[in-house]
């Protein structure tokens, strides 16, 4: 990662506690207009069960002010407002390694408004273990080639739901590209 990465990785720690050795790469997240995220946690509900990936604690830094937008964890009752130089972090599970059901959240469309209307975030995610690649991922499944700078979408797949995707310019995964 860069230097950049670094300096803001030690912010963290500094600030909240939560050591690099357990983090992921950061991610940075962009959200236009209408763009969401549908309920979910990010470990496996209804178990307890210290996975070596599994995300136990969430770090987000807003990088603009946006209509919208929200970060809501409906259980809770609680929304967070996206402004620019606002950082949370928040737990999704407990300190003995059970899924907290609690953590449940979203990322609530951002009202439009045009491209000025973009939700940018930092996001790190981090695990009790510490992570074994630091700077690497596992592979991820194959996909078809693509074209320099064409982003990459991922969906998640939740019961009873439609999906939930993301845009990746930058994938945190190693490619293995499928030809034809």
């Amino acid at each position: 990662q860069s230097g950049l990465a670094r300096y803001i990785e030690s912010l963290i720690e500094d600030a909240v506690g939560l050591p690099e050795a357990h983090g992921f790469n950061m991610q940075l997240l962009s959200y236009l207009p209408g763009v969401s995220y549908n309920d979910h946690t990010d470990c496996d509900q209804g178990t307890c069960k210290l996975f070596e990936l599994e995300r136990a604690a969430t770090f987000l830094a807003y990088l603009s002010d946006v209509d919208g937008g929200e970060l809501s964890f409906p259980r809770l009752k609680v929304s967070i407002k996206p402004k620019c130089g606002r950082a949370v972090t928040f737990y999704g599970m407990t300190p003995n390694g059970c899924c907290d059901k609690n953590s449940m959240h979203r990322s609530d469309a951002v009202k439009s408004g045009g491209a000025s209307q973009r939700k940018m975030v930092i996001q790190k995610w981090y695990t009790y273990p510490k992570v074994p690649f630091l700077a690497e991922r596992p592979s991820a499944p194959f996909v078809k080639e693509r074209l320099p700078y064409q982003p990459i979408v991922s969906c998640d797949y939740i019961s009873g739901g439609e999906p939930s995707c993301r845009w990746y310019d930058f994938w945190p995964f190693k490619v293995q590209e499928q030809k034809g």
